[in-house]
């Protein structure tokens, strides 16, 4: 397990600085959500001036239309944003006609299809991509869209208090090359326990989790929005641990990824398909109602409430025992 943190550090961190690359200023709990999230990995077009204008005119603006495709699977409550650019002109701003595709839920044929060319570009969770990207598909990270996705929650309660207090102890998750449970994994092993020996992990189908954790069968479960906001909206269950606090609350866990020809090929286009994505979270952060409301177009098993509640950061985990063993 010791490769998975080395992993973590090569795609998420903070590169180096880079005058050419394009770092946004400190942002907010809730931007840190779904706001400009640009710490987590270099804009491609950075270095074509941001959104300074020309004549009145963004300066990544193209000089004439460009027709791209987008991979997406709008249904998602993180891709609220993107759902909603299109809407919000933020595309029509650069000169984008933006037509989207959606692959369901397979990681594989959406990077197949960007690294292909079949489509310009996608948003996906960076530790569902990193085994795929390895591989070698030609895909670029251009930025990090929004963090706060990943949450590890216990029973109210509960006697498990932290991240420590987990040794031994069986967690739930949905899928095992799942990024909560990948991202609680390199957790765990910051803080001293072996994902591999010390803890087990068990696959739940989602609407069983919090039952097998009712019943005691497990210590916790992890998951992404909306379902951990759901739970924790009943009461019933506590935060332990989730990517909103340490060393990983100013990171992305969602990227923005281009093809590889377009990145090359094309520079002012995937520089204005970048800037015009990360207005769209930009956006969602501060309107998060109306985001939501827009969104029930193409959601799936939510509400208008949860969708809002899912933008709102939850920092920090709810207990003091917690807080503690969630910072890095």
């Amino acid at each position: 397990m010791t490769a998975l943190p080395s992993l973590h550090k090569r795609l998420i961190r903070r590169p180096r600085h880079d005058p050419d690359l394009f770092f946004p200023p400190p942002f907010s709990s809730a931007e840190r959500r779904y706001g400009i999230g640009g710490d987590g990995l270099a804009a491609v077009g950075a270095r074509y001036g941001g959104d300074a204008r020309r004549g009145g005119k963004p300066a990544l603006r193209l000089a004439e239309p460009y027709k791209s495709g987008w991979r997406s699977t709008k249904a998602r409550v993180c891709l609220a944003p993107v759902a909603v650019a299109e809407q919000q002109k933020f595309f029509s701003k650069y000169n984008l006609d933006v037509e989207f595709v959606n692959f369901g839920n397979s990681t594989d044929v959406l990077l197949e299809a960007i690294a292909t060319g079949k489509a310009d570009a996608g948003v996906g969770m960076a530790l569902r991509w990193l085994k795929a990207l390895e591989q070698g598909f030609d895909v670029k990270l251009t930025a990090g869209t929004h963090g706060g996705c990943l949450n590890l929650l216990t029973a109210k309660n509960s006697p498990f208090g932290g991240l420590e207090s987990l040794k031994g102890q069986t967690i739930g998750v949905t899928d095992m090359a799942g990024p909560d449970k990948n991202f609680f994994a390199i957790l765990l092993k910051r803080h001293g326990i072996d994902p591999l020996s010390d803890v087990q992990w068990k696959v739940y189908p989602a609407d069983l989790l919090s039952v097998a954790l009712d019943k005691r069968e497990i210590a916790a479960i992890s998951g992404s929005e909306p379902f951990s906001y759901r739970l924790l909206e009943t009461g019933k269950y506590q935060l332990i641990a989730s990517n909103m606090s340490g060393d990983y609350a100013n990171l992305s866990c969602c990227v923005l990824g281009v093809s590889g020809s377009l990145a090359r090929d094309h520079k002012p286009a995937a520089a204005a398909l970048t800037q015009a994505i990360l207005e769209a979270h930009s956006y969602a952060s501060a309107h998060p109602e109306s985001v939501a409301q827009a969104f029930m177009a193409h959601a799936l098993n939510t509400n208008e409430t949860e969708v809002s509640g899912s933008f709102t950061a939850r920092a920090t985990a709810t207990t003091p025992s917690a807080r503690r063993s969630s910072k890095s």
